[in-house]
């Protein structure tokens, strides 16, 4: 049935929900979890191979056609390991488990189904065959039917994306869950149950709102997030990003940039992208590291594509572990694309190999900044003067006498300072 009617057709009535559940079908019985490696599943929908996978990564997916007979059929001669159709379809074609066929039935909490999956509803002409349309028609199944195709029709999605929705009556309200991969690869989960009050439904219905379509606009609101990219900009060079990084710089909608981004790089981003400083200096920074933090949250939760661009390398001294537990405790799916760090690239543009065969056979990175929370310092400059290896250390200008010198005295000089 289409998100949106044409003129002069309309809903008439919407009739009692069968199984709203998916269901694997087997010759072997072996549970989703359980397949081993390899056992191809067959469906043609991207909603249930992200979930399949999502239950049991090993799984390959193959693309399957045809009636539920013949896809039954197909599965009998061998073609594949498993297929999944829906629960309804099986029950209406009086299809039971036995005769070679195992069902697994998966849960909605583990496995949402597609949005209004075991509903049956009639599309008349506006305001035709009323009595017989409400003699046939179920108040209750056409509420999780509003709610479940609002999710749908807020996403601007159909039948064909990767995302579902599964509402049901609870005994306060109505409770929902729902799937959506925003980039049709990562599936985000959510639900939240909505209490029914019946002051608050005359003030929705004047509104033109029902209790169910505010719930299905909250959940779409909330999984309908973009995604967040970490990503390591190199020493400054800017011949020196990587491919992955370059392509990123060229989709991001939203592009949130360190103090020594390089200007060539920022060059490559969209005309219409938003470019947004958040660069450090000693004594100097443009926002906290918190306001950075949420940043990258209310762009992601607004649907964009959102480019954090570090020096270097995003988790060598650059914050870029805070800023992705920050983004996994709010639930905002994130990826990480490391970056040549300044930490050997700088010494291999000057010349000096931070290991040798001859020299040094390690090479040891240290902050010469350490966090203001702490206490007292925690690195030991006696016991580093005694590492084996060259000691690099970023960030450590104004500690320069102190990495210099260590404990001792800065008016004198001791025997060994570097490797």
């Amino acid at each position: 049935m289409p998100m949106e009617f044409p003129e002069g057709l309309s809903v008439g009535a919407v009739l009692q929900r069968e199984d709203p559940r998916d269901v694997l079908v087997t010759k072997t019985g072996v549970k989703a979890a359980e397949l081993p490696p390899g056992s191809v599943i067959g469906t043609s929908s991207l909603r249930r191979e992200l979930q399949i996978k999502n239950i049991n990564p090993q799984v390959q997916i193959q693309l399957l056609r045809g009636n539920v007979e013949t896809r039954l059929e197909k599965l009998k001669n061998g073609e594949y390991d498993g297929i999944l159709l829906a629960a309804a379809g099986l029950n209406r074609l009086k299809i039971e488990e036995g005769g070679g066929f195992f069902f697994e039935y998966l849960n909605t909490e583990d496995f949402v189904p597609a949005a209004g999956q075991g509903i049956l509803a009639v599309e008349v002409r506006t305001g035709e065959m009323a009595g017989l349309m409400a003699a046939i028609h179920s108040e209750g199944a056409a509420e999780i039917l509003e709610a479940e195709r609002t999710f749908l029709t807020v996403l601007g999605g159909g039948c064909n994306a990767p995302c579902g929705a599964y509402c049901e009556k609870t005994e306060n309200g109505l409770r929902m869950k729902v799937m959506y991969a925003r980039d049709g690869k990562t599936p985000v989960f959510d639900d939240m149950e909505i209490i029914k009050d019946v002051e608050a439904e005359k003030v929705s219905a004047q509104d033109g709102r029902s209790t169910a379509a505010e719930l299905a606009e909250r959940l779409a609101r909330r999984v309908c997030v973009g995604t967040v990219v970490l990503a390591g900009a190199g020493p400054g060079d800017g011949e020196l990003l990587s491919l992955k990084a370059w392509k990123a710089v060229k989709e991001a909608d939203v592009i949130v940039y360190d103090n020594l981004i390089s200007p060539s790089i920022l060059n490559e981003a969209r005309m219409d992208a938003e470019l947004i400083y958040a660069g450090k200096r000693s004594g100097r920074h443009s926002m906290k590291q918190e306001e950075i933090n949420e940043i990258l949250v209310k762009q992601a939760e607004q649907g964009k594509y959102v480019l954090r661009l570090k020096g270097g390398d995003p988790y060598i001294f650059g914050r870029g572990g805070e800023e992705a537990a920050e983004l996994s405790a709010r639930r905002i799916p994130f990826e990480i694309i490391p970056g040549i760090s300044s930490s050997y690239s700088v010494p291999a543009y000057a010349g000096i190999p931070v290991t040798d065969r001859n020299a040094a056979s390690s090479f040891h990175v240290i902050t010469g900044h350490e966090g203001t929370h702490k206490h007292s310092a925690v690195l030991d400059y006696e016991v580093l003067a005694k590492e084996e290896g060259t000691l690099i250390f970023l960030m450590g200008l104004h500690s320069l006498k102190r990495i210099a010198y260590g404990s001792w005295n800065t008016e004198s000089r001791p025997s060994r300072l570097w490797r």
